[in-house]
């Protein structure tokens, strides 16, 4: 939940499973004209049909979160083009007997057309160049330097995928929890960091390398201090959450990806969170959560380890109000010992409410 209006993601349901522009529309037209030809003869079919398509459409309905259109890739289209295929079939019976061939013929013809058109259209579209900047670090950089890769939930996957030392990419939170043995090893052997971000950060010490999509920061100032480090990674995150409305706006435009930027604001503030908890320092992070529960507001995983660093930090009370809002937002967690738990809360036993939460939550 809180991912902006549901309903806006509809549209881009049946712009996401056809062809660009028109052919999209046209495809759904004919996808329900398959449908009720299918139910004078094959009601299962036809049942199986409306159904396919109006259960994925509604998860951005029910979880509000525009993720719902990933299901297009593995479940919708077969089906899809079945029925889209049967309103053709049904079309061409009602032309004469001595056109039905052609009639049918001419029709499938203009609908390959179209979807052809829409593969096109897709293979052409710019996507980050995570080849690129894994080259360009890979050339650049020696064995024992560190890449520290972006707060996005898949930045690291993408760029080791391509850079050959993927044990040499990290996380802030990871390359924070090996200080600072990580610090000792680097001075020892002259190694340096490398940034790699979807953002175009501005970080002192470090030079911009921008690609399609992603940017390499190089470090041009020898520093092994593991607090300096530690600041580096946290504001690699910090950078990322403030850029988040103009880095989606971009990507958006440019029909790269289709982020949400709350969520991508989240996910930065959640990374500086780790990066400060893995410092041993849970103080910092209370802030970076916070910030992170506001970004993307009904995310229980969020209020739990909000709720977790309270308790780090010796405040019970605050622990056991964010506990209860994560229980809220995930119905697995609630019932009978949940209730307990609000109970003990209200009774002001928050360390007996804090370790009944906990239980509930499985931490």
């Amino acid at each position: 939940g809180g991912v902006g209006p549901a309903w806006a993601f509809l549209p881009r349901v049946v712009e996401a499973i056809g062809p660009s522009g028109g052919g999209a529309w046209l495809f759904f037209a004919l996808y329900w004209v398959g449908v009720a030809a299918a139910w004078r003869w094959n009601r299962s079919l036809a049942l199986l049909g409306g159904l396919w398509l109006v259960l994925p459409a509604l998860l951005p309905l029910l979880a509000g979160d525009p993720r719902g259109l990933h299901v297009r890739y593995a479940f919708v289209l077969p089906v899809y083009l079945l029925m889209a295929s049967l309103a053709v079939e049904t079309a061409a019976r009602r032309l004469r007997p001595a056109w039905r061939t052609w009639g049918a013929s001419l029709a499938v013809l203009a609908l390959v057309g179209l979807s052809a058109a829409g593969v096109r259209d897709v293979y052409a579209l710019r996507k980050p160049d995570w080849r690129g900047a894994a080259a360009f670090v890979a050339a650049q950089a020696g064995p024992n330097d560190v890449v520290v890769s972006g707060p996005l939930w898949d930045d690291g996957r993408f760029f080791g995928y391509y850079y050959p030392h993927p044990d040499r990419v990290m996380s802030p939170p990871v390359m924070v929890s090996r200080l600072p043995g990580l610090a000792a090893e680097m001075s020892a052997s002259g190694g340096r960091l490398w940034l790699v971000t979807r953002h175009t950060p501005a970080v002192k010490r470090f030079a911009p390398h921008p690609f399609y999509g992603v940017t390499v920061l190089e470090q041009t100032e020898s520093n092994y201090d593991p607090v300096w480090m530690v600041n580096v990674g946290a504001e690699l995150c910090k950078k990322a959450a403030r850029a988040a409305e103009e880095w989606a706006a971009a990507m958006e435009a440019d029909g790269v990806l289709n982020p949400d930027a709350r969520s991508s604001r989240a996910a930065a503030w959640l990374c500086q969170g780790d990066t400060f908890v893995a410092a041993g320092d849970p103080e910092r992070a209370l802030e970076a959560y916070r910030k992170m529960v506001e970004a993307f507001p009904g995310w229980a995983h969020g209020y739990a380890t909000l709720a977790q660093t309270y308790v780090a930090v010796d405040n019970l009370p605050a622990a056991a109000e964010a506990f209860a809002l994560a229980v809220r937002y995930n119905p697995a967690w609630q019932g009978p010992q949940a209730e307990e738990a609000a109970r003990l809360s209200r009774a002001g036993d928050f360390a007996a409410a804090v370790e009944a939460y906990r239980a509930v939550v499985g931490e």
